[in-house]
């Protein structure tokens, strides 16, 4: 029997963006290098560096959210532990502020605040997910592409977990849609009975018809040693062919 589960996202614009220096190692895709690193982008276990984002919002939210990342505050990430959720990584993340930013074009080059506690530790965590969903089958609407990396298709989100590969963990992702976050009822009711901010719960059927608006029809997920430490990412992606 399937699981409940949601869709966590930013509940409307992004609220952080990258700020310089951030590094990633270099792999499969991209060429754009500097001394075997990027410089550009690569996946969030593929970064040698302590994330870094300029958060771009009047208020200091719970969750805060780049185009790929997902951030927890200092407090939120005490609650989460406390309730022992599972199948994430938390990972010191580099945050400055600034406001006047939200609707220009920042260049990183400007004296931003950084944001920490009192105790000098980061006041912000990267969510690194860990947890794993399975790979989507036919019937949830992708197909693989042959001999590629690329997926089509529009899916029905309630068909794309494999319940049973599921590892049971309450943050996972469902594999070609690496970069979205997957939840448990049990994070879902969490997150409302404390009230947090920054964050959104989507139902699959919500988010299978906003997918179909605003997504395309095709997608690669990069590698899964992009998104999980290397050791998990080999056991699970090498006999799928996706490590």
């Amino acid at each position: 029997m399937a699981e409940k589960f949601w869709i966590l996202e930013s509940p409307e614009k992004r609220t952080a963006r990258w700020d310089k220096g951030n590094i990633w190692r270099k792999s499969d895709y991209l060429n754009h290098t500097h001394g075997g690193k990027y410089i550009s982008f690569g996946g969030p276990a593929n970064r040698i560096s302590e994330l870094r984002v300029i958060l771009q919002c009047p208020g200091i939210p719970d969750f805060i959210w780049t185009l790929t990342d997902c951030l927890a505050r200092n407090q939120t990430l005490e609650m989460m532990t406390k309730e022992r959720f599972t199948g994430f990584e938390a990972r010191r993340a580099i945050v400055r502020w600034d406001t006047s930013a939200a609707d220009s074009d920042y260049d990183g080059d400007r004296e931003l605040p950084e944001l920490s506690s009192d105790d000098d530790s980061p006041m912000f965590w990267e969510i690194l997910v860990t947890g794993w969903g399975g790979m989507a089958k036919e019937e949830s609407g992708v197909t693989r592409v042959a001999n590629t990396n690329f997926w089509e298709g529009f899916p029905d989100w309630s068909r794309v977990v494999d319940w049973d590969i599921w590892d049971g963990c309450d943050f996972f992702i469902a594999w070609p849609f690496a970069f979205t976050l997957l939840v448990t009822d049990r994070v879902a009711e969490f997150i409302r009975k404390n009230n947090l901010t920054g964050v959104q719960l989507t139902s699959p059927d919500e988010y299978t018809r906003n997918y179909v608006m605003n997504k395309p029809g095709r997608i690669t997920p990069m590698r899964l040693r992009d998104h999980f430490p290397d050791e998990r990412a080999r056991i699970i992606g090498e006999p799928l062919g996706i490590y």
